[in-house]
């Protein structure tokens, strides 16, 4: 997976062809219309996008959810 560098450069589509496909992000946020905004933003940036809405989605997508945390968060 691929972030998207800051600034107003985006997913550029020179990097897409120097990676042989689309960059892949993955963005999380918890507010429906910032996610939304942020993923049309990246699409027209020529972005694959995935989003979730809050880091628990975000990790089950990764294949990081509470099966592998479970060792190194505290319960308190």
């Amino acid at each position: 997976m691929l972030s998207c560098g800051g600034g107003s450069g985006g997913c550029s589509k020179d990097m897409a062809v120097e990676l042989g496909d689309k960059p892949h992000v993955l963005a999380v946020d918890d507010n429906l219309i910032d996610r939304k905004l942020v993923e049309r933003l990246l699409k027209n940036s020529s972005c694959k996008v995935t989003t979730a809405e809050n880091a628990l989605r975000a990790l089950d997508y990764l294949g990081l959810g509470n099966d592998t945390l479970e060792g190194t968060v505290s319960k308190s």
